[in-house]
């Protein structure tokens, strides 16, 4: 199905699999990893795998990767995100790099929220210089989507609650290290 999308800047229009909108609800199951291309990938870049092949970012505009991606997801809401952070790439990927087994379960109805905070997950290791090197309000995926209006565009448009199962070690520590990196 084609989707007009006017808000785009680098897509005017996204071609979608028709089951997208033959669902009573759409919930978003992505996992939290670092992309040699997109920098990183988690909520809004899971959905890419639900366009027509022709539209992956890099066949629209090598240049703007990271905006088309968030463009893409004007095309459709998620009504929840859950983000697997359990075994997180922290450097490398998509497909091989370096993992990190952060035990986390995030749930949002804002993906852009959901993407800053296993972006901060994932700068706190401080391994994938594209990520820890600057703000992840600076990430070009998280900016345009922001500019879009897709999510949250500064820290105060999130809550973050957390709870442990159990008694994890080092969880209270990697939260703070999240909320640190939130900024």
């Amino acid at each position: 199905i084609k989707v007009k999308v006017p808000k785009g800047k680098y897509v005017k229009e996204v071609e979608v699999s028709e089951w997208i909108f033959k669902t009573d609800r759409i919930v978003n199951l992505p996992v939290i990893k670092t992309h040699r291309s997109a920098q990183y990938s988690i909520c809004l870049k899971n959905f890419v795998g639900a366009t027509h092949f022709r539209q992956r970012p890099y066949f629209v505009d090598s240049k703007h990767w990271e905006e088309i991606v968030a463009e893409i997801n004007l095309a459709y809401t998620p009504d929840l995100n859950i983000v697997d952070g359990t075994t997180t790439m922290v450097e490398g990927g998509p497909w091989k790099g370096t993992d990190v087994e952060a035990n986390l379960i995030m749930a949002s109805g804002d993906r852009v929220a959901a993407d800053v905070v296993g972006l901060a997950l994932i700068k706190s290791y401080g391994l994938w210089k594209s990520v820890a090197s600057r703000s992840v309000w600076e990430q070009r995926q998280i900016k345009r989507a922001a500019e879009i209006g897709l999510g949250a565009g500064k820290r105060d448009g999130i809550k973050l609650v957390t709870s442990s199962i159990g008694k994890i070690p080092g969880f209270e520590e990697l939260v703070g290290k999240i909320e640190k990196n939130l900024v």
